[in-house]
């Protein structure tokens, strides 16, 4: 990859972020707002400060890896949408192992508990797979679909089985996730933690992955597709194709819920 390129590839997403600020300022300064002062929290609030900073690194570690699951769907021709519940979802899992196993020692519980949040993220996008081969159901449609029944799923879960029993608890939250499932903290004294590194390696993984020419990542993505346009057994590989993805999303799961001590249900408006 050459500097010129780089350039060009960096371009784009600059330009993206100064027209979203510039548009954002025309938009509060229409409503007689001070867009400077607006602006001004807002870097505070993400990058002003060390804690911010910290803030900001742990909130995108669930998203950086979403966002992989996405990229690497749209190389093999699926369209997922569906990332908000299918985190949603495998969270929820990783969450129960994270509090109920309290039989794992140490490194095994962490270890179990994100394979949980990967199994059941996994599952959860076997479905729209199922629904494509079966019925050509499409993707988009039932992965967005989905995201609102695992919201609801959610909703329900906090709020009756998975609730904390403690009678002081008034927000529909988990109990807490034990000491030996948590991800350890990068920096004392904030909540940065190894998930994030966990989610960088991803990354670099991920983007090897795509650019080889060579290797059996970018082949197998390839033929799969031309695999599954001639029909070999196209029910079971695009299920398995969309699980595979899928998973993939769900170390994300872990990553957003196993640094906190639990989770709590989100009002979405």
């Amino acid at each position: 990859m050459t500097l010129p390129s780089i350039a060009r590839a960096a371009l784009v997403p600059c330009l993206a972020v100064m027209t979203a600020l510039l548009m954002g300022a025309v938009i509060i300064l229409g409503a007689g707002g001070d867009a400077l002062l607006a602006y001004r929290g807002l870097w505070e609030g993400s990058l002003g400060r060390p804690e911010a900073i910290s803030e900001s690194l742990a909130w995108s570690t669930p998203y950086i890896l979403g966002g992989l699951a996405v990229a690497l769907a749209f190389r093999a021709g699926l369209f997922n949408i569906g990332a908000e519940g299918q985190i949603g979802d495998g969270a929820l899992c990783a969450v129960y192992v994270g509090y109920a196993a309290t039989w794992l020692p140490g490194p095994l519980h962490l270890i179990a508990a994100i394979g949980a949040g990967i199994a059941g993220g996994a599952a959860w996008g076997f479905l729209p797979g199922v629904l494509k081969a079966r019925t050509g159901a499409h993707e988009v449609i039932t992965t967005i679909m989905l995201n609102y029944v695992a919201i609801q799923v959610t909703s329900w879960l906090l709020a009756g089985t998975m609730k904390d029993p403690s009678p002081f608890i008034a927000m529909a939250q988990t109990p807490k996730i034990l000491e030996s499932a948590r991800f350890p903290i990068l920096v004392e004294g904030y909540r940065l933690h190894r998930g994030f590194v966990l989610a960088i390696v991803a990354a670099i993984a991920v983007w090897l992955y795509l650019r080889s020419t060579t290797g059996w990542g970018k082949l197998s993505g390839c033929a799969l597709c031309r695999y599954l346009r001639r029909g070999h057994d196209s029910s079971r590989n695009v299920a398995l194709g969309s699980a595979c993805r899928a998973s993939r999303n769900h170390r994300g799961c872990g990553a957003e819920s196993l640094p906190h001590p639990w989770i709590q249900r989100r009002v979405r408006g």
